[in-house]
């Protein structure tokens, strides 16, 4: 399809081919896959990383980049902690942390002059940088931190979907505004820590801010 596309686009070649920049903001993340993690409410999210734009034509493009991602979810109540008088001595909310270093590979197709919006789906790759479950809540100090990364696999894959705007701001910069969905097809899970827990996906939806320049 990618061959197809470059040359039907070979008539229309864009004045600059590449474009990179920077990009990050906030999002919503959670986990599906076992039961239990159904029960499981979203939990914020932020990514931020580099971005590279190659034009085959006036509107075809292939993007990709590097990102620094947070995913996972948290527990949809809160658990009271008890102390050896059976006395509430707090209330914590356990979450479960994913840190990746993402990198993912879209076809991009933009309508527009001046103001280009655009729409891209493709893959991602991402390697795990780090693995937390956390226990934070109310006169609960200081804040617990497990090291679960053992427990899981290093690398996941999936599925990564784009939409935004694009419009021009100095010269050869641009400022961009984007929706941004990585959804998770493999199973992130090695060793169960959880009983009935042998299978959790993420997925990761972003409002992404972004500062681009044409070279």
């Amino acid at each position: 399809m990618v061959l197809l596309c470059i040359q039907y686009a070979a008539i229309g070649k864009p004045a600059h081919k590449f474009i990179i920049g920077v990009a990050g903001g906030p999002g919503l993340v959670t986990l599906r896959g076992s039961a239990i993690l159904r029960q499981l409410k979203s939990n914020q999210g932020w990514q931020a990383g580099a971005t590279m734009q190659y034009a085959f034509g006036k509107h075809w493009s292939v993007r990709t980049g590097l990102s620094y991602e947070r995913k996972g979810a948290k527990e949809p109540d809160v658990i009271v902690i008890l102390d050896s008088m059976g006395t509430s001595s707090g209330q914590v909310t356990p979450r479960l942390r994913y840190d990746y270093l993402s990198l993912p590979l879209q076809l991009q197709y933009s309508i527009g002059k001046k103001v280009r919006y655009y729409a891209g789906a493709g893959v991602y790759g991402a390697y795990l940088v780090s693995r937390t479950d956390i226990i934070k809540g109310a006169n609960i100090k200081p804040m617990v931190m497990f090291d679960s990364r053992a427990n899981d696999y290093n690398f996941d894959c999936g599925l990564s979907f784009s939409a935004g705007i694009m419009l021009p701001v100095y010269k050869r910069f641009l400022a961009s505004l984007e929706l941004r969905d990585n959804i998770g097809m493999f199973n992130t899970v090695k060793i169960p820590t959880i009983v009935g827990v042998d299978n959790a996906k993420t997925r990761a939806a972003a409002i992404v801010f972004g500062v681009q320049y044409k070279l």
